[in-house]
């Protein structure tokens, strides 16, 4: 499966993806770069483009320098549109066109006529993505979600207003709700999780069990009315400030308190060193853990390492739609994981046939990880069905196979952790059933009988072998190292 198939199938199916790997594998760029290009993609279209000519310097040589002045009178942040490449540019004098990015230059060559479109980089629609990068001294969820000041300006009580709560607050207006925003928490291990996000982490179950979250707010309504007076104070008229001023002050009205949107998409960023803290089972179990992989140098020296581009984008974005709507009637309706997983699917035949492994092979890890007490309970079932389904919608053509084996190993794997003598057999018994073997011998005094499923799951098959080998080197393994 493709890294992005996969990226984008865990988001629609579970709105917190973790991204873990060694340093350097491009975890954040990953992040930043999705949100970005999910986000230009679906405001091109709106843009108004101006072709201009330009040297290899950046020089314009050939323009209408009316348009190109008009551009110039509204913004000095600019989007330059190369081939298939969109760059940040600025222009000086109407007549030079410069990037901090040197991928602009080394777009444009060594040639004296480069035809490249401009267009003004902001939009009214603002900003749908922030980059938080997560302190080492978070203890409390104040960062994330601001705080209460009784000592403000001019020594009035004041509500500290967080880039966090800004998205937030913007992701609840009535014009955003089919609209995805996305908080990438970077570093997100450098201080306890379960401290500063312990209000996301209950409100994110919390949501999906009941028929109307308004009571579940991750800011109580009596801060509210302070939110909506201190951002109506701030003196700024832009687009983006006019509509969380716009948020805040309907959600003051209406007398209730801020809620976690169904369109707001959470990603975290883990790297795993002396200075980070692992994740407990309650953060595991709320999230999708992607493992990226290094690349090989030569992919640097054959450039190889583009920046992504999104092909579907329409599709795509329809697709979020689908995903926060799902999640929005979540707690009052009676459908079932696995109805939304038929409907993905064309072929009945193939449906009850991958129901059918589906249920065998859960069944069969369950009573492996019970014997160490990392069994998984309803949460994780539900979600691997509901990630299945996003992947037949992300491409038709994928391979149930190829889906399960990312569902158990996102999933389920992420939660194995442990020294030889508590987990070794467990992963020696896990590895033999996940190649297609029965089982049917005592672990750690327990009888196990497990039918063979006939199928390889070879992603995971490869980290639990990754993981043996970490627990002969060191004495201890775990997903995340």
């Amino acid at each position: 499966m493709k890294l992005m198939n996969n990226f984008v199938s865990a988001l629609l199916a579970k709105p917190f993806v973790i991204l873990t790997g060694s340093s350097g594998t491009g975890k954040t760029r990953l992040a930043l770069q999705f949100a970005e290009a999910l986000e230009e993609g679906d405001i091109e279209k709106d843009k108004n483009w101006v072709n201009v000519v330009v040297n290899k310097s950046g020089r314009i040589i050939s323009s209408d320098e009316e348009e190109v002045r008009d551009l110039c009178e509204q913004s000095n942040n600019f989007t330059a549109k190369f081939g298939e490449n969109n760059f940040t540019v600025n222009i000086t004098m109407n007549i030079q066109v410069s990037s901090e990015n040197r991928d602009f230059y080394d777009a444009i060559g060594d040639s004296d006529k480069n035809n490249i479109q401009l267009a003004v980089a902001e939009n009214k629609d603002s900003k749908r993505y922030i980059h938080v990068p997560v302190g080492s001294d978070w203890t409390d969820s104040r960062n994330l979600l601001g705080y209460v000041n009784p000592f403000g300006a001019k020594g009035k009580r004041v509500f500290e207003i967080s880039p966090a709560l800004k998205l937030i607050l913007k992701a609840l207006h009535p014009n955003n709700r089919s609209v995805p925003f996305f908080l990438v928490l970077d570093e997100m291990n450098l201080s306890h999780v379960e401290r500063y996000f312990s209000t996301f982490l209950s409100i994110m179950e919390a949501n999906r069990s009941v028929k109307s979250n308004d009571d579940l707010g991750i800011i109580e309504k009596e801060n509210v009315p302070l939110i909506a007076e201190t951002i109506a104070n701030e003196e700024n008229e832009t687009y983006e400030w006019t509509i969380i001023r716009e948020s805040a002050e309907i959600l003051a009205q209406q007398g209730k308190g801020i809620v976690l949107p169904s369109n707001v998409f959470i990603i975290g960023t883990v790297n795993v060193d002396e200075t980070t803290y692992m994740f407990s089972p309650k953060v595991l179990d709320r999230a999708h853990v992607i493992e990226l992989q290094t690349e090989s140098p030569s992919t640097f020296f054959k450039k190889e390492n583009k920046r992504i581009k999104i092909e579907n984008n329409s599709n795509i974005m329809q697709l979020f739609d689908e995903s926060i709507q799902y999640r929005d009637r979540e707690g009052s309706s009676e459908d079932h994981p696995l109805d939304l997983l038929q409907a993905s699917m064309l072929n009945r035949e193939i449906y009850d046939e991958m129901t059918q492994t589906l249920e065998n092979l859960l069944d069969g890890v369950y009573k492996i990880l019970k014997t160490t007490n990392f069994d998984f309970g309803y949460r994780i079932i539900k979600e691997v069905i509901e990630y299945m389904a996003m992947c037949n919608k992300v491409d038709v053509n994928q391979d149930w196979h190829v889906s399960l084996d990312y569902a158990m190993l996102q999933k389920i794997l992420p939660k194995i952790h442990g020294n030889k003598r508590q987990i070794g057999v467990c992963l020696d018994t896990l590895e033999d059933f996940l190649m297609g073997n029965a089982i049917n011998h005592s672990l750690l005094g327990v009888e196990i009988l497990i039918e063979k499923t006939e199928i390889k799951l070879e992603k995971s098959l490869e980290k639990i072998k990754k993981m043996k080998r970490n627990l002969d080197l060191t004495g201890y393994t775990s997903f995340i190292n």
